[in-house]
């Protein structure tokens, strides 16, 4: 493989076509490395590293790269619940609009900026691959607050969390702080020190 699509398939094993051109590899490049097997084309613009699953979080983070994952798809990334979705959660700032969101599963939800830039965390799907994602803090935070969340989801959640960061300050420092900005009136703090 060429340099470029070497660095790229570093660092992507799931990758749009917009990708690849951030990374100088050429549409020529992707048809050769395909016809070579390196590469196997999954949908238009959307290309796995052969011997890789296609990774969907991956592909919907690169193709909406405004979009943070949040909500329930949050909670699964973090292994927080065991509910199961039909769609991905993505938030994205007020005023956006792709038209490409439904046809994708993606139920996006819709923040002012101040909001929006709370929390957002670089992280890595199963398969390496880079996607943005609300810190663990605010999901559970945002979890908590949801009226739409199942009780048990909520409880879940919570427990889950403490089960494994119960004594770690930082991060319920970062609750707190969370909180404060985004849920100024939220009863997770007080259930957070009564648990903990």
């Amino acid at each position: 493989m060429a340099q470029p699509l070497n660095r790229l398939t570093n660092q992507y094993s799931t990758f749009t076509f917009a990708t690849a051109k951030r990374f100088g590899v050429t549409q020529a490049m992707l048809q050769k490395a395909e016809r070579h097997g390196d590469l196997r084309r999954t949908e238009r613009g959307v290309f796995v590293v052969t011997g890789f699953q296609s990774d969907a979080l991956s592909m919907l983070s690169q193709r909406f790269s405004l979009g943070v994952f949040s909500g329930t798809t949050a909670r699964q990334f973090y292994d927080l619940s065991d509910e199961l979705s039909a769609y991905y959660e993505m938030t994205f700032p007020r005023g956006y609009h792709n038209p490409s969101l439904a046809r994708h599963h993606v139920r996006p939800r819709y923040q002012i900026p101040q909001r929006y830039q709370l929390g957002i965390e670089d992280a890595s799907t199963l398969t390496g691959n880079p996607v943005r994602v609300y810190s663990i803090e605010r999901t559970v935070l945002e979890t908590w607050e949801d009226k739409n969340a199942d009780v048990e989801v909520r409880q879940q959640t919570v427990q889950e969390f403490i089960r494994r960061y119960g004594q770690d300050y930082h991060r319920l420092a970062e609750v707190v702080r969370l909180a404060e900005v985004l849920y100024p009136n939220t009863g997770l703090i007080a259930t957070l020190e009564v648990l903990t």
